[in-house]
């Protein structure tokens, strides 16, 4: 939650201060915090560390493969990729990273189907409560669409 103060030093009034928050309505059980938690930690153990090692497999192994191959060091992102991406250590990183990431994705559900007709019924409130300002000013042009979904100019 923003303080008071910045509040008022934006564009933001008092209206928007009284509209209801959807995400206090996300409570996970103790359970579903505590895996979330883990996940995201694991998720940012292969972020934060373990993608060093990935260089140091790098160095190790694909470089020196490479310049063999081809007499040269890599000279482009895409030519490291295509280096790298048969190397066992990067593959099980990759599939590491990319597994944590989505786990914690998954660890967010059950919460979110539990309250979701409650966030629904508040974001109706809240639309219904404060309906879209058009900021388009008074001349509209072909680059400010107006339709149900998008009637504002960002």
């Amino acid at each position: 939650m923003f303080k008071r103060s910045y509040i008022e030093n934006t564009a933001f009034s008092d209206e928007h201060e009284a509209m209801k928050n959807i995400d206090s309505l996300f409570q996970q059980t103790h359970d579903e915090y505590v895996r979330t938690r883990y996940l995201a930690k694991m998720h940012n153990h292969a972020l934060m560390n373990v993608r060093f090692q990935v260089r140091d497999a790098y160095e190790a192994s694909v470089r020196p493969e490479f310049e063999r191959k081809n007499g040269r060091s890599p000279e482009t992102g895409h030519e490291i990729s295509k280096a790298i991406e048969k190397n066992l250590f990067y593959r099980t990183y990759s599939s590491f990273r990319y597994n944590a990431q989505e786990m914690v994705s998954q660890s967010k559900v059950a919460a979110v189907q539990r309250k979701l007709p409650e966030m629904i019924e508040a974001a109706r409130e809240i639309a219904n409560e404060n309906p879209v300002v058009e900021r388009c000013g008074p001349t509209r042009t072909s680059s400010c669409p107006n339709t149900s979904l998008h009637n504002m100019c960002i």
